[in-house]
C-alpha cells in the first residue's frame, strides 16, 4: 500500500525511531514500525492482520483507526481519488490502496 503523510512532521515521527520513543514511549513506537510495515506490506486495507482497524467518526469523520497500545491509535484517511466506495456507500477496503497518516495518539481523552 502507498503511504502518505498528513504533514512534514507527521512523516518525522513515523520515520525517525528515537523521536518517536521520545514522543510516544518505546513500547507505542514499537508497535508503531510495526503498523507501519504492515501497512507498506499490505496490498489493500483489507489485509492489515492486526490491530483491529475500525472506521472512526467526530473529529476523525472517514478515517480509520488502527490500534498500536493501550488507548494509542493510528488514524489513517484513504486517499485514493475517487475514493472506492461499494453500492451502498460504505468504503470498498479491497480498493483501497492508498493512504495517509493523520494523528498517532490517544484521541479518547
Amino acid at each position: 500500500m502507498d503511504i502518505g503523510f498528513k504533514d512534514r512532521d507527521m512523516r518525522r515521527l513515523c520515520e525517525d525511531e528515537k523521536l518517536a520513543i521520545k514522543k510516544l514511549g518505546k513500547l507505542v513506537a514499537k508497535k508503531l514500525r510495526g503498523r507501519l510495515n504492515d501497512l507498506q506490506a499490505a496490498a489493500n486495507l483489507n489485509e492489515l492482520p492486526a490491530g483491529n482497524p475500525h472506521p472512526l467518526k467526530r473529529e476523525f469523520e472517514g478515517c480509520i483507526g488502527i490500534t498500536l497500545e493501550g488507548g494509542y491509535r493510528l488514524v489513517i484517511r484513504p486517499a485514493n481519488n475517487p475514493l472506492p466506495l461499494r453500492p451502498g456507500g460504505d468504503l470498498d477496503r479491497q480498493r483501497v490502496t492508498i493512504v495517509t497518516i493523520e494523528y498517532i495518539g490517544d484521541y479518547h481523552d
